[in-house]
């Protein structure tokens, strides 16, 4: 494994920089986890915004993101029942990196079939659907309406055509 990995990094201006910096080392009760796909959600810029040193932030430079999809690596001491390529997803900080050292306890597993780029976007939106339910004080018993998809499935792959012109692909 490399000692160093790309990461995107705030606190250094007002946008997040790409950089070389070293991978992390999982300690007691953490693993390293090996980053295959990332998501952004809300609280992404305004952390991007307090840390901007050029408009008054903390200048703290650290890296961003919180949600991630990928396999665990490698495991510290104590670090609950994962084992190096278990298939992974959660929210925890410094996600928008090659790889990232998380709490075993805040891990979840992804299910074989789910792909690293979808399973990167749930954590934050299931976490946010059991926090909507909990407040409105949903039992077992009780009805809930969800919805399956916000938005049409993905048209075909498109190609580009000699003529400069775009073409599905099927």
């Amino acid at each position: 494994m490399a000692h160093t990995m790309k990461a995107l990094l705030l606190g250094r201006g007002p946008e997040w920089i790409l950089d070389d910096v070293p991978v992390p080392t999982p300690g007691p009760g953490e693993v390293l986890i090996r980053n295959r796909a990332a998501a952004t959600n809300n609280a992404d810029l305004p952390m991007l915004d307090e840390a901007d040193p050029t408009h008054g932030g903390t200048g703290k430079e650290s890296i961003a993101g919180f949600e991630y999809a990928g396999e665990i690596a490698a495991e510290g001491q104590d670090a609950g029942d994962w084992k190096v390529g278990d298939p992974v997803m959660g929210t925890f900080p410094a996600s928008f990196a090659a790889y990232l050292v998380a709490d075993h306890r805040f891990v979840l597993p992804r299910p074989q079939h789910l792909d690293p780029e979808t399973a990167c976007a749930l954590p934050t939106a299931l976490l946010t659907e059991f926090g909507a339910l909990t407040v409105a004080g949903f039992r077992p018993g009780k009805s809930v309406l969800t919805h399956r998809r916000s938005s049409p499935p993905p048209a075909a792959p498109r190609r580009r055509t000699g003529s400069g012109s775009w073409a599905r692909t099927r």
